[in-house]
């Protein structure tokens, strides 16, 4: 009983930060929580690239390496932020661009944490983990009704998390900063992490990139009605995800066979299935009334949006799950390739599109979004043809 608790808090911050979110919503409006979503998902972007996937290094190395893995990517995020920034003063002077050094910032102190939960996750110190993952929603709820501006709210949030991080993980694991300035450049394998940072940035902006393009092109508070929609639409599909999702990836990892891999995974989502028509029914005819729950003034949305925002938000779970799966299956470029097309479609809409309403917005996100999925499942099912196939081959032989 007390190692299933101890798991299960590993997912104890998704839940605050989800109370956070619906508690701003609730008392600061739409806008200021469209204008959270937009600055979460620049620095969310930010923190992949400064980060060089570091924290996730630590996690898949042995523990002996963990230590090795902390410091270059301490020293890498220190490197590379410091790079960018400088990048960005010159852009300020030369072109006289808008000032991003907030966003630069909060970039790196959200990679930092990730850096340090990663320490403490790899250590077993799941309780820490999970301390550290919740205090950024705790300082993001006192900072935004102390009435600070949602981009130094984040910001600060990530600040005095990464303050108390760093505090503790010199008190518990001091010998980890030992050497760390006498890294060398050279050795931090930056040319070598290229390609997975690129791929995982990929992943990441597939998913943060409509809330960046909606905020631009259609304002907070048409960002603020989409990150918010799949936040409370969807809560419940992500849920059952996040806590299923370990064992199936598991089962998936323990298939030899590519089409048992690709069966089992098609089965998980046939197993959600309920669930997704279940929710499909809600949104369609209590959609409206669910939302108006959360808001301190109504907005006028139509429940087909919200049924649209829901149907992204469940492709983008199958996306970020069938990640697992095609690294399994040794076809991660497949994904890759996919989602950089439907990126360079969501691009090819913030540039040239000259639409403004929210519902026309939605409806090419859903389109495009729709269309990478139904590439992927059909590449799944090509793959699960094609070992078949083998395996007949080498049946008759």
């Amino acid at each position: 009983m007390r190692a299933l608790l101890k798991n299960f808090s590993v997912t104890y911050h998704q839940f605050i930060f989800f109370c956070v979110h619906l508690i701003i919503l609730r008392f600061l409006g739409i806008s200021y929580s469209g204008e959270i979503a937009y600055v979460a998902a620049i620095t969310g972007v930010v923190a992949v690239i400064v980060s060089m996937r570091w924290d996730i290094e630590i996690l898949v190395r042995s523990i002996t390496n963990a230590k090795e893995s902390f410091q270059k990517g301490f020293v890498t995020i220190l490197l590379l932020t410091g790079s960018i920034l400088f990048l960005s003063f010159l852009g300020i002077i030369i072109f006289d661009l808008d000032d991003y050094n907030f966003l630069i910032l909060s970039g790196c102190f959200v990679a930092m944490n990730e850096l340090m939960c990663s320490s403490f996750f790899k250590r077993g110190k799941i309780y820490v983990y999970s301390l550290l993952r919740s205090l950024p929603a705790v300082f993001l709820l006192i900072l935004a009704m102390w009435g600070f501006s949602p981009v130094l709210t984040w910001l600060l949030s990530f600040v005095f998390t990464a303050i108390v991080s760093l505090v503790i993980l010199n008190f518990s694991y001091a010998e980890i900063f030992t050497g760390i300035m006498r890294i060398k450049v050279k050795k931090l394998g930056l040319k070598e992490k290229f390609f997975p940072t690129m791929s995982t940035l990929v992943s990441a902006l597939f998913f943060v990139f409509w809330v960046i393009l909606l905020k631009i092109k259609a304002g907070e508070e048409a960002a603020g009605i989409w990150a918010n929609s799949i936040r409370i639409f969807n809560s419940p599909l992500t849920f059952l995800v996040v806590a299923i999702s370990p064992f199936i990836l598991s089962k998936v990892g323990e298939s030899e066979e590519v089409s048992k891999k690709i069966k089992n995974y098609l089965s998980f989502w046939f197993f959600l299935s309920p669930v997704i028509l279940i929710t499909i029914f809600l949104v369609i005819f209590y959609g409206e009334d669910i939302f108006d729950i959360f808001l301190a003034n109504n907005i006028e949305v139509n429940a087909f949006i919200f049924l649209q925002i829901f149907i992204v938000g469940v492709i983008q779970s199958f996306i970020t799950l069938s990640q697992g799966v095609f690294q399994s299956i040794s076809r991660t470029k497949f994904l890759t390739l996919v989602l950089l097309i439907g990126q360079l479609m969501g691009f090819y809409l913030l540039i040239f599109s000259k639409e403004s309403l929210l519902s026309e917005f939605i409806l090419q996100i859903v389109l495009i979004s729709s269309l990478c999925c139904l590439t992927l499942i059909i590449g799944m099912i090509y793959f699960y043809l094609i070992d078949n196939k083998r395996k007949e081959g080498n049946k008759y032989d």
